[in-house]
């Protein structure tokens, strides 16, 4: 489960603290810059003031873009007992997925309000990353079913 509302706290804790430091010095200058006579040209530490807030502007976002991914799963797990192998979307919220639990291979339903055991594989399914097949493949195995339930019950009549 990802912890993207801790990581958002932290977030809007640092951001705050940083704000909560610079903010006198800011106040400073503004202060500072109203006492001043206007002039007519820019003189060299306004620029050097308006550059550095849009440093630390661009080092925040940046540092918010960084905890974003830092901290929202894309790091390895640490427990691989359970891997979800691949996923195929049948619905806006709906999707199958093939499951790996230690030796085992399970295939779930899930819905918005519940998971479903559809099929537990007596072989698992071998697996290339990246290649598309979980949907072809899925497929087979639940007309396989499909027959051979209808088998059955044609056989019990």
């Amino acid at each position: 489960m990802k912890r993207t509302g801790f990581n958002l706290t932290v977030l809007c804790v640092a951001m705050t603290t940083t704000l909560w430091f610079w903010a006198p010095g800011l106040a400073r200058a503004a202060e500072e810059a109203a006492a001043k006579k206007p002039v007519a040209g820019v003189e060299a530490g306004q620029l050097l003031q308006v550059g550095g807030a849009l440093v630390l502007v661009l080092a925040l976002i940046g540092g918010a873009a960084w905890m974003m991914r830092r901290f929202t799963g894309l790091a390895p797990q640490q427990h691989q007992h359970l891997k979800m192998l691949a996923v195929l979307p049948v619905g806006t919220r709906e999707r199958i997925a093939l499951l790996q639990i230690g030796d085992r291979q399970i295939i779930v339903g899930i819905t918005q309000h519940q998971i479903t055991n559809l099929l537990t594989l007596d072989e698992p399914l071998e697996l290339s990353p990246h290649s598309g097949e979980f949907a072809r493949k899925l497929q087979s195995l639940l007309r396989r079913t499909e027959n051979e339930a209808k088998g059955e019950a044609n056989g019990a009549q």
